[in-house]
């Protein structure tokens, strides 16, 4: 998957493109550039199973323990946005009805599992199509967020439908004030 987007870091949108790389359900390499402030970065991260890795400019990075758990929260979240894993036993899944996200009218599904934070998928009320995916997570210093991914512009390729964009919104668990927004696909 190829992306193309930007990053609000201290309320300033800077650009990035990244290609991601998935074998799931738990491999997963990224790489992203961005310039910042002028210097152009180039970040590799990488989920193997349970081993994670990341490496900014050519050197590896100690990545805490936040930034592992995001890691791996977020392929676990990708895998399920799939709905294919969800027929597997070991998920429950419970409605939990009807909401709206800027306006927009949705259908909630709860998933669960056994030692694995809960996602909840949105779909759209008309359509069906993934509208929205929450999910717990964690921002760049390691504060616990939610996470909501906004999916978009939907396009068919051989009579399957994909978004073709995706906006990402992290809010502090602490308050209702967005910590960091947007990326497209």
């Amino acid at each position: 998957m190829k992306t193309r987007g930007f990053l609000v870091v201290k309320e300033k949108h800077e650009p990035f493109t990244s290609q991601s790389i998935f074998q799931m359900p738990d491999r997963l390499r990224i790489a992203i550039e961005m310039t910042v402030q002028g210097t152009k970065w180039t970040v590799v991260q990488i989920q193997n199973g349970e081993k994670s890795a990341m490496i900014a400019g050519g050197l590896e990075q100690h990545i805490s323990e936040a930034q592992t758990q995001e890691m791996r929260l977020a392929l676990y979240a990708q895998n399920l946005a799939r709905l294919v894993p969800l027929r597997d036993a070991k998920y429950q899944l419970k409605s939990i009805g009807e909401t709206s996200f800027e306006g927009h009218p949705v259908r909630g599904v709860r998933v669960s599992a056994a030692g694995a934070q809960d996602v909840t998928l949105y779909f759209d009320s008309k359509t069906m199509l993934l509208d929205v995916l929450e999910r717990p997570g964690f921002d760049s210093a390691g504060a616990k967020v939610a996470r909501q991914d906004f999916y978009t512009d939907y396009r068919s390729v051989d009579g399957l439908k994909y978004a073709a964009k995706t906006r990402v919104r992290k809010t502090a668990k602490s308050s209702s004030k967005a910590k960091c927004s947007s990326s497209n696909r």
